[in-house]
């Protein structure tokens, strides 16, 4: 908790020098929508630094976070499929869609949008999979199994 702390007071200081430094309201937007803190905050900010970056797929995937976090979820299904036409195939993006996909109850297409990550970065999804909680109500899935434990 501590290091999340000074990370926030380090980017309002930097905001205070700078209202429009767009690496800093990316990065505070993202540091409250991970811990699930001031969420109408980090959509302000995120939105803040799209206007500034409009092509960034970094502040896109921010923007995508902040909505689901906010509970928006067909904004930040559109914003993260921006950032994938914008950037190309990215498995932070599709692993961030499967969620989304998850809340609408789209089941089929949030994991195939899981099933792309895995493909692009299997070590760190798969992680990530096993300690999101997004993902509890599927783990009882047979092809949730085969993809994240490789279970036939």
């Amino acid at each position: 908790k501590g290091w999340y702390d000074k990370e926030i007071a380090q980017y309002k200081m930097a905001l205070e020098i700078n209202p429009d430094y767009t690496s800093a309201l990316n990065n505070l937007a993202r540091v409250y929508a991970s811990q699930g803190i001031h969420l109408s905050e980090a959509i302000s900010l995120a939105e803040k630094a799209r206007k500034l970056a409009p092509n960034d797929v970094e502040v896109l995937s921010t923007v995508g976070l902040v909505y689901y976090k906010n509970e928006m979820y067909e904004k930040a299904i559109s914003t993260l499929d921006e950032a994938l036409t914008i950037g190309g195939k990215n498995a932070v993006l599709y692993y961030q869609l499967s969620l989304c996909y998850l809340k609408r109850g789209m089941k089929d297409k949030a994991l195939d949008e899981l099933e792309m990550a895995i493909k692009l970065d299997k070590d760190k999804i798969i992680k990530d999979v096993k300690e999101e909680k997004g993902f509890d109500d599927i783990r009882d899935d047979l092809r949730f199994k085969r993809l994240v434990y490789g279970e036939k």
